[in-house]
């Protein structure tokens, strides 16, 4: 099973992390192979820079089993991100869009909380 988060407002992430928490929990159980990815852009971005944030947690988890977070080099750059400010579990890509497309194209689930 391959499945895309796409997150591109703040108020996503909690849920985005849930989501990826819960598919984690059931493939795991249920023994079924699964390719997890969230791609973030628009304004979401900002999210991935706030340390209190409680969902940061969740996602470091989830990255250590293997799940890419990715985000948009073009909406660092719009909202004045330095990519050095984003955790280290993160992966820049250069267009979230492109990114999303190429994993549909993949075969990946696309999932939008």
């Amino acid at each position: 099973m391959n499945v895309l988060y796409h997150v591109d407002q703040m108020e996503a992430w909690q849920l985005a992390a849930g989501n990826a928490l819960n598919m984690d929990d059931y493939c795991r159980r249920e023994g079924i192979f699964c390719q997890m990815e969230i791609v973030a852009n628009g304004p979401a971005v900002k999210g991935l820079v706030e340390p209190a944030a409680p969902y940061l947690s969740a996602l470091a988890e989830l990255a250590e089993k293997g799940m890419v977070v990715a985000v948009c080099q073009n909406a660092l750059r719009a909202n004045q991100i330095d990519p050095r400010q984003l955790p280290g579990f993160v992966r820049v890509v250069p267009a979230g869009v492109v990114e999303i497309a190429q994993k549909q194209e993949e075969g990946f689930s696309y999932i939008k909380p």
